[in-house]
């Protein structure tokens, strides 16, 4: 980084702040910053210089040029010999007890620049400060620099009560701009807690819809296991019945076979079939009912053999509603 010193002040009195904030003022005009910029640079240089005097009596005040990757700034340092800044990071951060005296005026400083620094030891403190040069603003050289200087020593200064004049006006429309910042900020972190508080609403809505579907997938865990239940005993205990019929239907065949006429033996051919298909469909139940405690692997069907034995279990219907059953290869 590049350093152009530009000029230096010692401060003392509270004239010797009115000059050097003067020229200070004029030299930001004559650098190319705007008179709102200009307005920022003298009230943070105000703000420093004042407690620079209250606690170590005096301070010299820098004013030089940086110049580092295409970025120009106006830098301004305030040192002094003073006892040092106490509780530096809680001032900075407005905590303190002391944060309505000098930390007041370094957070107010720090919010007016676009950098900002605090070197403070007993017997030392350095206030670092820089605002970038607009980028309109073609590359200064030393030979700018020096015309500068010539144009400031000839320069008419205001008169002291002039000054402050112009320096109370500053201050007003800096504690306005600050003002108006933090009621900006007041008002996004009203929306933030706004925000956050439907999130919160959101966030319970989902959780009792999460809660709901867990109450609603139990009872449907509940129902499955009940039926499973009475599918099982369904099937059980239609097992005797039904083989208390397929005994007596065989017991005919056997004993009427070729006694009676063909279509007696067809009767009772299907009165068999019938019996051994029901069968065959409560054992199916019976397995299913057992399929979260039993269950086999599953494994690849045939399901040209289920279609038929589905076309035959419902044949009947087939037919007395006269549907036509079709399917692919």
């Amino acid at each position: 980084m590049r350093v152009f010193p530009i000029a230096a002040y010692r401060v003392r009195l509270d004239s010797d702040t009115v000059h050097a904030l003067q020229r200070i003022r004029f030299i930001g005009e004559t650098a190319g910053f705007s008179a709102r910029e200009v307005v920022r640079i003298a009230t943070a240089t105000s703000e420093i210089v004042r407690n620079a005097i209250t606690y170590a009596k005096e301070a010299v005040v820098e004013v030089n040029l940086t110049q580092a990757d295409g970025v120009q700034q106006l830098q301004v340092k305030v040192v002094d010999q003073g006892p040092g800044i106490e509780n530096l990071t809680l001032r900075l951060a407005g905590e303190s007890q002391s944060a309505k005296k000098s930390g007041r005026g370094l957070m107010v400083a720090r919010k007016l620049m676009d950098e900002f620094d605090v070197l403070s030891e007993p017997g030392s403190t350095r206030v670092t400060m820089s605002k970038r040069l607009p980028a309109h603003v073609s590359t200064i050289t030393g030979d700018v620099i020096r015309t500068w200087l010539k144009e400031l020593e000839t320069a008419l200064p205001m008169t002291d009560y002039a000054e402050v004049s112009v320096q109370n006006q500053q201050l007003t429309e800096a504690y306005e701009l600050l003002a108006g910042q933090e009621r900006e900020l007041q008002e996004r972190l009203e929306e933030i807690g706004r925000l956050n508080a439907e999130l919160n609403e959101t966030n319970t809505g989902i959780v009792a819809l999460y809660t709901e579907v867990e109450t609603a997938n139990e009872g449907l865990k509940k129902k499955n296991e009940e039926l499973g239940h009475f599918a099982y005993v369904v099937s059980h205990d239609l097992q005797e019945p039904l083989r208390m019929i397929s005994s007596y239907v065989q017991l005919l065949a056997r004993r009427y076979k070729d006694k009676l006429d063909a279509e007696a033996d067809e009767f009772i051919h299907y009165a068999v079939d019938g019996a051994e298909r029901m069968q065959a469909m409560i054992n199916d139940i019976l397995m299913y009912s057992r399929v979260g405690t039993k269950g086999k692997p599953f494994a690849p069907v045939e399901m040209q053999n289920v279609l038929s034995r589905v076309r035959q279990n419902l044949q009947v219907a087939i037919q007395e509603s006269g549907a036509a059953i079709t399917h692919d290869s």
